[in-house]
């Protein structure tokens, strides 16, 4: 059993051809002849028939295979309808597939020539044509879901042969304002820059450059105002083999590029998905912006104003770095390949982990292996250099934690002794400071201090000189005083520049070292009880010497 379809197009004022009478002559518009006016499609089998609302002169009939492959072109004479069979047409039949057609009528032929008086031809009007255009499915051999879009264009034949859109649309429309000769326009496909019909690509524009060879150029111009209302310009096409978008802001003005795309660009420079995503050098980009670069060794990606420029980059030894280019390049931050997890995390507190997820601390360093050290380091020899400064609105102090026996040492400042200057140490387990050294250079320790006097320590060993020594003591001049920094405690002893002068002994002629002083009471002690044990001997032979 054969199929039929039949289907009618309504054409309203809006779609139909709005054109001056002037144009059409007895005639009329040819809006009056089509509007709330319909064509009707008849579709039995293989037989395509068509009845148009209006009269026409000729008509041509194009239909292309998927793929722009044209199966056949067929003009029909002065009418209300056109006809043809698929068989009659297509040598065994057409295959199954989707094609596209385009049906061009000519309503009202071209003015004769005429000769001017200088002996030049003139063809004052061009033809009148509509066209429309559509889709049908091939099935079986037989024709099935024909399609007519709701659209169709006015078009008028260029002096030159080829067709041209109007630039009216208004009920008053004229052809005045042609475009350029050679542009073609149709309800499913177009083609501009060319009066060929071999150039048409069903379902598609296609633009044809103006000139030849690398100057080449196939643009769409946009432009808001009139020339004399200083427009706005804007040019998307092709130069050469490069493509982009241009603008222009005045008329003959320069144009700058805004977008563009070499004509060498690689394959998937920029793709964006379904989903949103965008990929630039890879086709399937797995995250919002995934960047691939066409080089195996590194992917960048600059960042630069005036004067200041860095690149984020992957790749080689560095793994992934920022660099800054101004100037000499340097890396100022880089994770290399392997990275443990939680290398660096910043919680939402502001909280920094080396090596932890959750800090619980401004700065937590957390390793398994042995490996947890912090390292301050100055290349630059300097005298005086604080590597390690903390700062606080109060005392200030830091801790070591045992975690195998719980226990704690503080190191902190003030808070003992009515001294808020003072630096302490403080066994956390126990009550009190361990060590407490005031401001005034006052130490103050719980237990015993014991100096290094060990003789593996000591060379330039020799005896002391014991009549010199207790010389040097007998000139010595002990005294009572006070520190300045402390001037309420009492004090006694020898000035250090005294003692330096007589032994020499100790770092210099303001100090005194407490083991060089002890040294020499213990000389005195020993030759104190060297004397008195000399008395004790003399006492005892003189009271022999008595009782004999």
């Amino acid at each position: 059993m054969k199929r039929v379809f039949r289907k009618k197009l309504l054409v309203s004022a809006i779609g139909g051809i709005l054109l001056a009478s002037s144009q059409l002559g007895a005639t009329g518009s040819i809006q009056d002849l089509v509007e709330k006016q319909d064509f009707f499609f008849d579709v039995t089998g293989t037989q395509l028939d068509l009845v148009a609302p209006f009269d026409f002169e000729s008509a041509e009939l194009r239909v292309r295979q998927r793929g722009n492959t044209e199966v056949w072109t067929k003009t029909f004479g002065p009418g209300t309808g056109i006809s043809a069979n698929l068989l009659d047409l297509v040598e065994g039949g057409i295959e199954d597939s989707r094609y596209t057609y385009e049906i061009r009528f000519v309503l009202v032929g071209a003015d004769p020539a005429v000769t001017e008086d200088d002996g030049v031809d003139t063809q004052t009007t061009p033809p009148i044509t509509y066209q429309t255009s559509g889709r049908f499915n091939v099935v079986n051999g037989e024709i099935s879901n024909i399609a007519i879009p709701g659209d169709r264009s006015a078009v008028a034949a260029a002096p030159d042969g080829g067709f041209a859109l109007s630039s009216k649309s208004d009920g008053d429309a004229s052809l005045d304002n042609i475009t350029d000769p050679g542009n073609l326009a149709v309800g499913g496909y177009g083609v501009f820059g060319s009066d060929d019909p071999g150039d048409i690509i069903g379902g598609k524009v296609r633009i044809l450059p103006s000139g030849t060879g690398s100057s080449a150029y196939a643009n769409v111009t946009v432009q808001s105002f009139a020339d004399n209302d200083d427009p706005y310009i804007w040019h998307f096409g092709t130069t050469g083999g490069d493509f982009g978008l241009q603008r222009q802001r005045t008329i003959g003005g320069a144009k700058t590029t805004v977008l563009g795309i070499e004509e060498d660009a690689p394959a998937s420079s920029l793709v964006i998905t379904d989903s949103g995503r965008i990929g630039l050098g890879t086709a399937t980009p797995n995250e919002a912006l995934h960047v691939n670069s066409p080089n195996s060794n590194i992917a960048r990606i600059k960042i630069e104003n005036t004067g200041t420029a860095y690149d984020l980059s992957t790749g080689g030894l560095s793994g992934f770095r920022i660099r800054e280019l101004t100037g000499p390049t340097r890396t100022i931050f880089g994770i290399q390949p392997g990275a443990p997890s939680s290398s660096l995390m910043i919680g939402a507190d502001g909280n920094v982990g080396l090596g932890v997820t959750n800090a619980n601390e401004a700065l937590v360093v957390r390793r398994t292996d042995g490996s947890a050290r912090i390292r301050v380091q100055e290349t630059q020899a300097i005298d005086v250099n604080q590597q390690f400064v903390m700062r606080h609105n109060g005392n200030t102090g830091f801790r070591f934690e045992n975690t195998r026996d719980n226990s704690e040492w503080q190191f902190r400042t003030g808070g003992a002794e009515g001294s808020s200057t003072a630096f302490i140490i403080n066994y956390a387990q126990q009550s009190g400071p361990e060590f407490f050294l005031s401001s005034s250079g006052n130490l103050t320790v719980k237990g015993t201090v014991s100096g290094g006097s060990s003789r593996e320590t000591k060379t330039n060993i020799t005896n002391i000189g014991v009549e010199r020594a207790i010389e040097g003591l007998m000139k010595l001049d002990l005294h009572e005083w006070s520190y300045i920094n402390s001037p309420e405690k009492v004090h006694v002893g020898p000035m250090a520049e005294d003692f330096h002068e007589i032994f020499g002994y100790g770092g210099g002629p303001t100090q005194i070292a407490p083991a060089d002083l002890a040294s020499l009471a213990l000389v005195a002690a020993q030759e104190l009880m060297r004397t008195n044990n000399e008395l004790k001997e003399r006492i005892k032979n003189l009271e022999l010497r008595t009782e004999g």
